[in-house]
């Protein structure tokens, strides 16, 4: 699985490398998961899905392929209705081994899809006005990998980006088509994971790449990092960090997922699927912590979700 979101009401959504998107329910006490809906969006390599919390049956789905055309319906029980479709980023560049294909983030209080990728700009989409509401140049040769949004009460709104060369960049969304500020050349391979999140008395960002290194920053100080764990020493798929507990979750192809304190703290290693006599886990592609419970889910290569409480 290549995308999916642990979300609020008890859904998960998942989307494949083939485009398809499914959403599934899921109950406690080791209930079975349910089939909630399913689809196939269409041409769209390595797909994100992205909720909207104030409308709980509202998803926002993209991927790297530049048509797209209205969802259909495959073997669910309730039809989903196409609310508006449109390409995020016209230039994205042809697909290639060390392409990152399209990569999103939802601001919710501003209602603003942020879009990059293989393209030089980043693209704010306003969802009310289903309008481009602006664009910034990124200012580098390196695709964009990820992308993480952070808005404070004061109106501010910043928009982090990974790049594939282990740079980060900083786009301020309040000035008008200034470029990316390119900071903290720290990581020296593909950045797999960026997110920001309010920690008092600092506001912190972590940023994570394949060598299998974290590190935090300061948002007033982002010249250097205040502090890097050493996650893991295979190659990192995937790292997450939990919205409000200080949770990390990372991934590797060698098939395990570990989980730490934000201070470096090993928490667990899962290696194996609960059960009698329980299979190996697969290759890690994705990974998502609930926006507030202990809750986690992972996705592997080979098609299986694991939720896992924390």
């Amino acid at each position: 699985w290549s995308r999916f979101n642990l979300e609020y009401y008890k859904d998960l959504d998942v989307a494949d490398v083939d485009a398809a998107y499914e959403n599934d329910g899921w109950r406690h006490h080791h209930d079975d998961p349910y089939d909630v809906n399913r689809f196939v969006g269409g041409q769209a390599p390595g797909p994100q899905a992205q909720q909207q919390q104030r409308d709980p049956a509202g998803r926002f789905f993209g991927g790297g392929g530049l048509r797209q055309r209205p969802p259909r319906s495959t073997e669910n029980r309730h039809r989903p209705k196409l609310l508006t479709s449109f390409v995020a980023v016209d230039d994205l560049a042809a697909q290639t081994a060390r392409s990152s294909g399209m990569a999103l983030t939802w601001a919710q209080r501003d209602g603003m899809l942020f879009a990059s990728g293989d393209s030089p700009l980043l693209r704010a989409w306003d969802a009310r006005a289903e309008q481009l509401a602006g664009s910034w140049p990124v200012q580098s040769s390196s695709c964009v990998t990820c992308l993480a949004h952070h808005g404070s009460d004061g109106g501010g709104n910043l928009v982090f980006a990974g790049f594939g060369d282990g740079s980060l960049g900083l786009v301020d969304t309040r000035t008008k088509g200034n470029p990316a500020a390119k900071f903290g050349k720290e990581h020296d391979a593909w950045i797999v994971h960026v997110s920001a999140y309010d920690v008092s008395p600092r506001r912190q960002l972590v940023s994570a790449c394949l060598d299998g290194d974290a590190r935090f920053w300061d948002f007033r100080h982002l010249k250097q990092s205040l502090h890097t764990i050493n996650v893991q020493s295979s190659t990192m798929t995937n790292l997450v960090a939990h919205e409000t507990a200080p949770l990390l979750a990372s991934g590797s192809h060698n098939q395990f997922v570990k989980f730490m304190a934000r201070d470096g703290r090993q928490l667990n290693i899962i290696r194996y699927h609960d059960g009698f006599l329980g299979q190996r886990i697969g290759p890690v592609s994705s990974l998502a912590f609930h926006p507030s419970k202990l809750l986690a889910a992972a996705g592997s290569t080979d098609s299986i979700v694991g939720i896992y409480a924390c």
